[in-house]
């Protein structure tokens, strides 16, 4: 398998693991949606999606950082073929500290290879913090104008299931007064019984279901507002997943080809 398709792979791997995360939770916000709508007959869109940003920031902020440390930093590779220890526990509790605090803070080590490779974890750590960030942010402002429209599109709905029920049952009794008017001119009575009967079973059913779908009309519309939320989530799941990985394996790949030609040089 060439190199550029194990990569891809292993990226692949990664977004499988968190766009699961990412629709569960979309869902609960599409549940929270739902809830909030038929208590309050409203959705907050701008609290809702901002009370959720702590939850997408983390989620992305742990595929970043699970994207990076998968892939590596080249010069570590090298350095720990010559000998030197490079403790897994010590550089995860080292990018970890730095990512939560954004410490830029110098660590001095005993060389410089060791240097290098506690600047990129900073580095790192910095692209995560930042990235991170803008991402949430995105996604915050974007989740507050999909709860919007998911309000407005499932009030829409509403009102034109609605009108169609009104509409048929105004159908049925103007064709019931039809019926009745051609009796009056002498049409037969036994058909004109048969034909009222039947609309007027029609128009009954039609009545229940209109004053149904009233009865319930914020559930209905919560109901069209959770749906539309978890479908909208699960396409937006893989493409937030997906940027993140790609987005974080990027930035790693540039990184590193900039420590190497830094570190040569420095050897020169």
């Amino acid at each position: 398998m060439d190199k550029v398709r194990e990569i891809d792979l292993e990226k692949q791997k990664i977004e499988i693991k968190y766009i699961p995360i990412l629709r569960y939770t979309f869902r609960h916000m599409a549940a929270d949606a739902k809830a909030l709508y038929i208590t309050t007959k409203s959705v907050p869109a701008k609290a809702l999606a901002d009370n959720y940003r702590p939850e997408f920031l983390k989620i992305i902020r742990d595929a970043q950082r699970e994207t990076i440390k998968k892939f590596g930093f080249d010069l570590r590779i090298v350095a720990e073929e010559k000998g030197y220890d490079f403790r897994t526990a010590k550089y995860k509790a080292l990018i970890e500290y730095h990512i939560e605090t954004k410490d830029t803070g110098s660590i001095l080590n005993a060389t410089q290879t060791e240097k290098i490779n506690n600047t990129f974890a900073i580095d790192a750590a910095l692209f995560v913090a930042n990235t991170s960030e803008e991402q949430a942010d995105y996604i915050t402002d974007t989740n507050e104008k999909e709860l919007s429209d998911a309000e407005k599109l499932a009030v829409i709905l509403f009102f034109q299931e609605q009108g169609k029920l009104t509409n048929k049952l105004d159908k049925l009794r103007n064709d019931k007064a039809k019926i009745e008017f051609e009796e009056m001119l002498g049409g037969s009575q036994s058909v004109a019984a048969a034909k009222k009967r039947k609309i007027q079973e029609e128009i009954v059913k039609t009545e229940a279901e209109l004053q149904e779908l009233n009865k319930n009309k914020d559930k209905f519309i919560g109901d069209d507002i959770e749906q539309r939320i978890i479908e909208k989530g699960a396409s937006r799941s893989e493409l937030i997943a997906s940027q993140n990985v790609k987005m974080a394996e990027s930035w790693k790949k540039q990184r590193s080809r900039f420590n190497k030609q830094r570190n040569s040089r420095a050897s020169n």
